[in-house]
């Protein structure tokens, strides 16, 4: 089941960065090991070239474009998207007055860790800061959950609205998880109240 929602963001995440203009892209291959050096570019045309061209002068490809600064993820350029409907229409009412019926006990919050690790980090980042691998391609890109967790509009209610029924009607590629069961989404919570809000 893990691996099903894991391979399910990686989709999701693949497909959407495969969106966009018909321009040349430029992209960068992954890093297959851990050592540190520049990554390999692969640059693939937008067209083959008709056999008169390929005698007419060389076609440079268009210059690619920078990669967001790591800073433009974490700083105030994160989505605050729910926030803001929230300011302005209130919170969804299905979800309004619910609380987390768990205990924010050690169990529950390192379950809700490794649920965090495993279905969250990869847009979201292992600290909640929005740098996740997956989610520097995305626009809005993923919130920083340590300043959303910690904000006063984010209760038990507001953080299960967002878990269960994602971004997609906000227009945020944040997927919906309310197919995971209930308790796994509440434990998630217990962990971003317990180790990410605020840090």
């Amino acid at each position: 089941m893990k691996r099903f929602f894991l391979m399910l963001i990686i989709t999701i995440t693949v497909g959407l960065a495969g969106c966009g203009s018909d321009s040349p892209r430029t992209t960068t291959a992954a890093k297959t090991n851990t050592a540190p050096g520049p990554a390999t570019e692969v640059t693939q045309p937008a067209a083959p070239a008709k056999a008169a061209q390929a005698k007419a002068a060389p076609v440079k490809a268009a210059p690619a474009k920078a990669a967001p600064a790591k800073a433009a993820i974490v700083d105030s350029s994160y989505s605050t998207k729910r926030t803001e409907f929230v300011k302005e229409h209130g919170q969804a009412p299905k979800y309004k007055d619910s609380k987390n019926p768990l205990s924010p006990n050690t169990e529950n919050i390192t379950a809700g860790g490794i649920l965090f690790r495993t279905r969250c980090a990869l847009c979201h980042g292992n600290k909640g800061k929005g740098d996740g691998i997956a989610g520097g391609s995305l626009n809005p890109p993923p919130s920083d959950l340590s300043k959303i967790a910690a904000m006063k509009v984010a209760t038990d209610g507001y953080l299960f609205w967002t878990i269960s029924e994602g971004g997609g009607k906000l227009g945020t590629a944040m997927p919906t998880f309310n197919i995971m069961p209930k308790e796994e989404r509440w434990q998630i919570i217990l962990f971003l109240k317990s180790e990410i809000a605020g840090k």
